[in-house]
């Protein structure tokens, strides 16, 4: 197995929908943003792995694990 734990801090807050799985983005040009997150989970599904987000004060984490590399 194979994990990958990506950082990222940021300045303000977390847009949350009960209809998304990942935060939303609060930039000016939101429709520009956010497929990210998306596409990564994608990739990481397709190798029979896991993805996992939190916040930690104003860090953005996430977490990858990919199994059969």
């Amino acid at each position: 197995m194979f994990f990958l734990k990506v950082e990222n801090s940021f300045y303000g807050t977390l847009t949350e929908k009960k209809w998304s799985e990942f935060p939303i983005s609060d930039k000016k040009d939101a429709k520009q943003h956010g497929m990210g997150l998306i596409n990564i989970k994608n990739v990481v599904e397709k190798y029979d792995g896991a993805v996992k987000w939190e916040v930690r004060e104003q860090t953005f984490l996430l977490t990858m694990m990919l199994k059969n590399l």
